[in-house]
């Protein structure tokens, strides 16, 4: 079933990557930066195309976006490949565009530009590590943080002035801006490939992260007690995400051509961490590399050692021979079960949380109207689109509306070895907001490990 109604289509940018777009409405306008070196003003004719009324040569491909509106004011704020900053004033029928000032914030790529006019803030983060505050009216650098590895997209809460950052590594560092100071709290590390997006939800306090290990994680972060949710419906990388608030719902877009609602309104638990042992925490059968306890028992065999993903314990291959969705834990494709956990599953219990929709692109931006349920995508195709989400979320409910995520077979050797692949050879991924595709490295996940689930058992947290 085809998700989205597609409300208008625009098409210019010379088949050149559009990183971003923001759409006006009430003006019948959208703004577009792009690969091609130009920043773009689209306006729609009376037969309801959209044309472009300003074309505005830069000095490099534009990778960033935002626009703060002041009364009949826009001021565009362009973030460039070089790291160059500039800041343009839109006219109010968007026929002009005139060069404010520029400057040099950053050595490498801007990724994410974020505005506080309140504070006159303006976010930036960078391929070259930073993440920086400058001051909205004169670009002065007010404050810097450096994380290891390139910063992929960004986030920030208005009313407490908290920052959230990903980055090429799969890390989430979270900070606060105090006396226009970058303080740092804490780095979220769950995630075990790069964090391609994020959304910060003010209302729950939550912030959701996607990611290239094709995993949405919904962090706690009003409850102060380091709790998340893991949501997995997503055979490939997780690209953009956005937050109805009015109907608690989250919806994500993946490479995987799907779109996932997900109902945030369900009572959900935390993904439980995997037990380490030397035997079978269930029949006490020895694992492969505990010579000892097989000696003493008598008992030799090549027994490797498994995962419930329900209880996280560590089980052998005879206790752990049946998959079972588990939506209440996020896990909507069918994974492995201890035969302890399987047998308390209920049908109630495999009940989907979530449901999948067929798309026809794969998303680089994806903004949210705010009180609509129309977004804006720039798409890899280099077309820019205006789509109404409408009818899938008043379908997300029914059982017959749409095909549940955990009726996509989950034990495909060809599929998971292709998707493997594509991350190791680094492929590119879009943003919630932006970044790059490259997979983080495993290692300190604590759910992965060389003894771990043999190579056709499909570990969603891989």
């Amino acid at each position: 079933m085809e998700s989205l109604t597609t409300v208008h289509t625009l098409e210019g940018h010379h088949e050149a990557l559009v990183h971003d777009a923001l759409y006006f409405p009430r003006h019948r306008a959208v703004i577009s930066v792009s690969d091609d070196k130009t920043l773009k003003c689209w306006l729609q004719r009376d037969e309801g195309s959209y044309w472009p009324s300003v074309s505005q040569e830069l000095p490099g491909a534009a990778t960033a976006l935002a626009c703060n509106v002041e009364g009949d004011k826009r001021h565009v704020f362009v973030g460039l490949e070089t790291g160059l900053l500039l800041h343009y004033e839109c006219s109010a029928d968007f026929n002009s565009m005139t060069l404010k000032k520029s400057a040099q914030i950053h050595t490498a790529r801007i990724v994410q530009i974020l505005l506080d006019p309140e504070r006159d803030l303006i976010l930036t983060c960078s391929r070259d590590k930073d993440l920086r505050i400058h001051s909205m009216t004169s670009f002065q650098l007010l404050s810097a943080y450096q994380t290891e590895a390139w910063c992929t997209c960004l986030q920030y809460d208005h009313a407490s002035a908290n920052v959230f950052v990903g980055t090429l590594k799969g890390e989430v560092h979270v900070l606060k801006i105090e006396s226009n100071r970058l303080v740092f709290i804490v780095t979220l590390k769950e995630h075990t490939g790069s964090i391609l997006s994020l959304l910060w939800d003010s209302t729950s306090k939550i912030l959701y992260s996607g990611s290239h290990d094709r995993r949405v994680l919904a962090w706690d972060i009003g409850g102060c007690k380091g709790t998340f949710y893991d949501l997995c419906g997503h055979r490939g990388k997780v690209l953009g995400l956005v937050y109805v608030t009015e109907r608690k719902l989250l919806v994500s877009f993946g490479d995987d051509r799907r779109v996932v609602v997900w109902d945030m309104a369900a009572a959900r638990k935390p993904t439980p961490d995997w037990n380490e042992s030397d035997v079978c925490q269930l029949c006490g059968a020895c694992f492969f590399w505990n010579l000892k306890g097989m000696w003493e028992k008598k008992e030799f065999g090549l027994n490797r050692q498994h995962h419930c993903r329900r209880c996280g314990k560590a089980v052998c291959h005879d206790c752990s021979l049946r998959s079972s969705t588990y939506p209440v834990m996020g896990l909507e494709f069918p994974v492995r079960m201890c035969s302890a956990c399987f047998s308390e599953t209920t049908d109630s219990d495999r009940k989907p949380l979530a449901r999948a929709f067929v798309t026809k692109h794969c998303v680089v931006s994806v903004h949210l109207q705010a009180g609509t349920t129309q977004i804006v995508t720039t798409n890899r195709d280099g077309s820019i689109r205006v789509l109404d989400m409408g009818k899938m979320l008043a379908s997300s409910g029914s059982t017959l509306a749409a095909e549940p995520v955990g009726t996509l077979t989950d034990d495909d050797d060809n599929d998971r070895a292709a998707t493997e692949k594509a991350a190791a050879a680094g492929s590119g991924g879009g943003r919630g907001g932006g970044g790059s595709g490259a997979p983080a490295a495993a290692a300190g996940s604590g759910k992965a490990g060389a003894e771990d689930d043999d190579e056709d058992d499909f570990n969603p947290f891989k």
